[in-house]
């Protein structure tokens, strides 16, 4: 059943990307980025194992089949959520949303003064972090470097530069392009390069390519074709695993800068054959192990590691330091909770440290089979957001932007540790500041206009 099961998610993986780009007519259509990566992590990278006998050595066919067939539901809902949020709404390039139909150019002058203080706190908070740890050097001088702060909220208060960047590109649409726009842009980019490409994040590339690219495409009527999303994708992919692959090399001072790195051709092979060894580190195999975990031990946290990550974690631990113990959520620390060694025990030794399971595992960690539920939910947030976006643009086209960029982390890491607090740190700050800033010049001038009182 394992093989059926399979089949069926290539299945709905490949409708549904053809059904976002062309049904929907939006290469940017959640369906044309989600599917794909759920096709990577429940289709390529489990056939490969398969084909090359690593699967076997972990699992019993019984094993794989119910995981695999959990991953299908999720993929489905995912698939289902995104088309029922979407309310079969396809995109016309010939039309514009309200916001741009009414982009005066005092919207313009707000939108610029937006675009600086959001992307210029996230820059402040990435130089802060790095003046923290003693300086560029200091920081990117050793393997998977970057800055500090106290808190992780405060640490990923820099990626403000990603709805920065969006601002920016709304607040030029339709202008030529001055100095200080390109500047600007280059500052806010600076923080995503030097976490791709001198701390070698993963994640952190695939966010910088879509602020800087697809924001600049989401703001305007045009769209990539399909061919030219797919193959960008898998150009980012293979640099992706590059960068995972020689993570230990790369760095300030280090010989992969001084000319003494590998060919090309030699690092793309060594990155591409890491798809198909099968050890505890490798997403699929982890993200089985932690189901099946789950699942012989009914060890659910039933939304307590959501509720942890969202609402305790910004609490400073010297105010709270046993915030994780007293709300039964301790594992958390280790691979965020999915499965670290109190929860493992015996059962799974040796389990990398700083691994995740991937989408589907981290639901069944949560909510055991209702994480089906929880996909559904998951991508009628996605397809809702793009609706509303099409239709209405302004805030919801800064929104989208940051759910699409962060949309890696929620299919290849986790939704608890990785994907919740950063989308609501894209989301919320640039909201609350459009609410009372563009929404409160609106009242200011309706009342300019009400008629004075006979």
């Amino acid at each position: 059943m394992f093989e059926v099961y399979t089949v069926f998610i290539l299945v709905i993986v490949t409708l549904g990307t053809a059904w976002g780009a062309y049904q929907r007519n939006d290469a940017f259509h959640p369906l044309v980025y989600l599917m794909p990566m759920m096709g990577y992590l429940y289709v390529l990278e489990p056939v490969t194992l398969l084909w090359g006998g690593e699967l076997s050595d972990h699992f019993t066919d019984s094993e794989l089949a119910y995981v695999q067939g959990y991953n299908l539901a999720c993929v489905a809902a995912v698939a289902g959520g995104v088309l029922v949020g979407d309310k079969g709404l396809r995109r016309d390039a010939s039309n514009v949303s309200r916001f741009a139909l009414n982009l005066t150019p005092h919207r313009r002058r707000l939108l610029r003064r937006m675009a600086w203080v959001i992307g210029g706190l996230g820059f402040l908070v990435f130089v802060i972090g790095i003046l923290y740890v003693g300086g560029f050097t200091e920081a990117f001088g050793t393997s998977k470097g970057g800055g500090w702060a106290p808190t992780g909220y405060l640490r990923d208060l820099k990626l403000l530069v990603i709805p920065g960047i969006v601002l920016l590109y709304m607040s030029q649409r339709g202008k030529p392009w001055s100095l200080t726009s390109s500047g600007l842009l280059v500052l806010f980019s600076i923080p995503l390069a030097a976490r791709a490409f001198l701390a070698t994040s993963r994640g952190w590339l695939f966010m910088g390519v879509i602020a800087v690219v697809g924001g600049w495409y989401l703001v305007r009527t045009r769209r990539p074709g399909l061919w030219t999303v797919l193959v960008g994708g898998v150009m980012v992919w293979i640099l992706m695993l590059v960068l995972v692959t020689y993570r230990g090399q790369i760095y300030i001072g280090s010989d992969f800068f001084s000319g003494e790195r590998p060919p090309v051709t030699e690092m793309v092979d060594k990155a591409l054959d890491r798809v198909g060894q099968g050890g505890r580190g490798q997403t699929f195999v982890y993200g089985t192990y932690a189901t099946l975990l789950a699942w012989e031990e009914s060890d659910i946290y039933w939304g307590a590691r959501y509720l942890a990550y969202t609402v305790i974690r910004p609490i400073p631990s010297r105010v709270w330091p046993t915030k994780y113990t007293d709300m039964g959520v301790s594992g958390i620390r280790y691979n965020a909770g999915t499965m670290g060694e109190e929860r493992a025990g015996a059962i799974y030794e040796s389990l990398p440290p700083g691994q995740y399971p991937g989408f589907a595992g981290d639901l069944f960690v949560e909510f055991a089979w209702g994480g089906v539920l929880a996909a559904l939910l998951f991508g009628w947030l996605y397809g809702t957001v793009w609706r509303r976006r099409l239709v209405e643009g302004g805030l919801w086209t800064v929104v989208y932007l940051g759910l699409f960029a962060m949309s890696v982390f929620a299919v290849m890491q986790t939704l608890a540790a990785a994907f919740i607090a950063r989308a609501l740190i894209v989301s919320v700050p640039p909201a609350l500041l459009w609410r009372f800033w563009m929404n409160g010049e609106r009242r200011v001038r309706g009342r300019r206009k009400a008629p004075a009182a006979p």
